[in-house]
């Protein structure tokens, strides 16, 4: 821009870039989220291990481990903010960010 002239360029973007996997195909699900604290851990075709939720400094406010696979674990009372959700299943690990909102 030189006072008088403004040039425009147009950018095409196709395709969905930066997913992998559409949510209903991830073998974890975390929901709802942003929460109010309370929140359901899912696993679709396989079995929860343990679950472990980090706050953004990296300490552990939550762990939960079975001796038996579950499919699912409820979370309930986290204060606000936002958390790392670390699921351990049959086929794997996988995070998650999860924010709890008041």
């Amino acid at each position: 821009y030189n006072g008088d002239v403004v040039a425009v360029d147009n950018v095409v973007i196709s395709g969905i870039t930066g997913v992998s996997h559409p949510a209903e195909a991830r073998p974890v699900q975390v929901f709802p989220n942003p929460n109010n604290g309370d929140f359901r851990v899912v696993a679709n075709d396989e079995s929860l291990e343990s679950v472990v939720i980090l706050n953004l400094l990296g300490d552990e406010v939550y762990r939960r481990q079975w001796i038996q696979p579950v499919r699912s674990c409820e979370v309930v009372g986290l204060p606000e903010g936002p958390y790392i959700v670390r699921c351990k299943g049959s086929s794997g690990e996988a995070s998650f960010r999860v924010v709890s909102v008041r």
